[in-house]
């Protein structure tokens, strides 16, 4: 833990000296920080488990106190301390483009700011609570997730991982940012803590977004409030799911491309680069979410920087903005080409008919088939996107289907967001440009937006609309009672939320167990509890159709030999045991290795049977490499 807190005090100590630098005040500097401080986390990642092999606590520590040293050494040898305005050109007014003036506003005329705020306090609250006292449960961390964590652990390296195609083929940065609170522990009691930063992220950035658009302070915190409360939001906060996170990264990416529109300069480019690079890395959906953020960046850059005769400003930005995202984001794409000579394998990619890259299908094909309601089968996308908006209010779980925005979406932030692109499209071109625009194209090209987990970020748009409207709202008697219903939406959804996934059974069975005995097959998954029993560096052969992470262990000290074969392959499945050197076999009953170990018990010594459903057999290597060899039986 003191490792821990002393590596993110020196990045965050390096990340406020850089702000202060470049005189970045204000939320500026706050989100600024925030993205400097992750950006540095996966870069440094990168570098310890990519390319020196040093995927451990000590290789991490090393690589941040050097480019934090070379942080702080540049600030030192930089001369003075330039205002923005000196490393900035003039802003798009040339154009006809005119940043909304922010409103200024009193408290008492806000008060929704601080119900929310207390609300979004005790989310956050419980949120760490339950992050600590409950292990892991949520399906795509236990299959690839934190399987990829485990194997960059055991083998002191970012490599491929031999255990699921999702680890490999889809970009890494949540990954990354997750094993920050697990490589200086060695175990991973605090994994589901990681997301909660990156969600304060998200809200600061949509009330970065509302105060960049015109709207005053208390307001565009209350937007940002809505934004942290929405129940799928709160739902995936102590999981290890990437959508959040995305959802986050990419707003703050927004923000600082809006704040670069407003007022082109090589700084906002940089931030509005790290941010779009560690989304682009976290994502391949992000590829059209900041494609299109750097088109809004590329056009100000270029065509105003050439019609205020400043083209060299503008490339400059350009390069600087394109840079970081090609070193956090674009590397997983390259090494995903580079294995399976398709970027965003396992997608095929077709432009005019013509496949330009193989894979196995289309995102349609390889996950909507699959995922999407039995319900909405044969709707067009418009009834879609109704029904799921409609289903409220309703329990909103990490991998939500149907549902998610809660009541305040449907009945006054979906409202508000019409209303909001109309009224900036007639009175305000900046806004409607910047701001509106991008929000509805980037929903526009989503493969199914009635999933909630997908389109979270634009929630941030109807929380922006709604903090406008309730500002532009003069009449007191008026104002209040718009901001006590959205307040009470809010609550009405979370109480809905939490009575159905609040798991009181499990939260009082973890209570009662040390905390080294809050393990997933102790409190959540009863199939996993001998793993607790084995002593460390035990060797599992697997075939299981399930979760492989529990059998690594909470300190990934257990080898896993993930079993693959037929009924034909008998002496395979024999030698990658004994190549593996396996201790245990586990097994689905009736499987055919089950049937295998069942007809030899000299080689295979039953010990537990779990639901009648799953098999744990001792494996004696004397037997089962005398059988392997004899070649009968098998």
């Amino acid at each position: 833990m003191l490792m821990f807190l002393v590596i993110n005090a020196v990045v965050l100590f390096s990340a406020v000296l850089v702000t202060r630098k470049l005189r970045l005040s204000g939320l500026d500097a706050l989100l600024a920080c925030a993205v400097i401080w992750i950006s540095q986390i996966l870069l440094s990642l990168t570098i310890a488990g990519g390319l020196l092999k040093q995927f451990n606590g000590m290789g991490a520590a090393l690589v941040n106190l050097a480019i934090s040293a070379c942080s702080v050494a540049a600030v030192r040898l930089a001369s003075g301390r330039p205002k923005l305005s000196e490393l900035s050109y003039p802003s798009s007014s040339g154009l006809g483009f005119e940043p909304a003036p922010t409103r200024r506003e009193s408290l008492w005329s806000q008060p929704w700011v601080l119900i929310l705020g207390a609300i979004a306090a005790a989310e956050i609250l419980l949120a760490v609570f339950l992050a600590y006292l409950l292990p892991s449960s949520d399906w795509d961390s236990l299959y690839y997730h934190l399987v990829s964590i485990a194997a960059w652990m055991q083998n002191g390296e970012i490599g491929i991982v031999p255990y699921a195609l999702w680890s490999n083929v889809y970009p890494i940065n949540s990954e990354l940012y997750y094993s920050w609170y697990v490589i200086f522990f060695g175990h991973d009691r605090y994994v589901n803590a990681g997301q909660i930063a990156l969600a304060l992220l998200g809200a600061g950035a949509t009330s970065g977004i509302a105060r960049a658009a015109g709207i005053g302070r208390y307001a565009s915190a209350a937007a940002g409030f809505i934004w942290l409360l929405t129940p799928i939001v709160v739902s995936q906060l102590r999981t290890n799911y990437v959508d959040v996170a995305f959802a986050a990264v990419f707003l703050a990416s927004f923000y600082f491309t809006v704040q670069y529109v407003k007022q082109p300069s090589m700084v906002y480019a940089v931030l509005a680069g790290l941010a779009g690079g560690t989304a682009l890395g976290m994502k391949s959906s992000g590829v059209a979410y900041i494609g299109l953020l750097a088109l809004l960046l590329f056009i100000h850059s270029i065509v105003l920087g050439l019609a205020g005769r400043r083209q060299r400003e503008g490339l400059r930005n350009s390069l600087l903005y394109l840079i970081p995202l090609a070193v956090l984001g674009g590397i997983w794409y390259i090494r995903t080409w580079v294995v399976y000579g398709n970027p965003i394998y396992p997608f095929e990619v077709k432009i005019l008919g013509h496949v330009l890259f193989a894979g196995t299908g289309s995102v349609h094909d390889l996950i909507m088939v699959a995922n999407t309601p039995e319900q909405f089968l044969g709707k067009p996308a418009w009834k879609q996107l109704l029904m799921s908006w409609r289903a409220e209010p309703s329990p909103a779980y990490y991998d939500q289907r149907i549902g998610g925005f809660g009541l305040q979406w449907l009945y006054t932030l979906l409202p508000a967001a019409i209303g909001y692109t109309a009224y900036m499209a007639w009175k305000n071109r900046f806004v409607f440009v910047t701001v509106c625009l991008p929000f509805l194209l980037i929903f526009a090209v989503q493969p199914a937006s009635w999933w909630a987990r997908y389109t979270i970020f634009f929630v941030a748009f109807g929380a922006i609309a709604a903090a406008f409207l309730v500002e532009k709202v003069r009449f007191v008697l008026l104002k209040w009672p718009l901001q006590l219903a959205i307040s009470a939406l809010i609550v009405i959804s979370l109480a809905a939320h939490h009575k159905v996934t609040l798991n009181m059974d499990k939260i009082r069975l973890a209570l009662s167990l040390p905390a080294n005995e809050r393990t997933i097959g102790n409190v959540y998954f009863p199939e996993y509890k001998f793993v607790d029993k084995l002593p460390q560096g035990t060797s599992i052969a697997v075939w299981y159709d399930r979760f492989l992470y529990p059998f690594f262990g909470p300190s990934f000290s257990n080898q896993v030999v993930m079993l693959n074969g037929t009924a034909e392959e008998g002496k395979q499945l024999a030698a990658a045991m004994l190549e593996g050197k396996s201790d245990y076999l586990f097994t689905v009953q009736n499987a055919f290795v089950d049937k295998m170990a069942a007809q030899h018990p000299d080689a295979f010594q039953l010990v537990e049977t779990f639901e009648d459903r799953y098999r744990v057999y001792k494996i004696e290597a004397a037997a089962l490499t005398k059988l392997a060899g004899g070649g009968s039986g098998l």
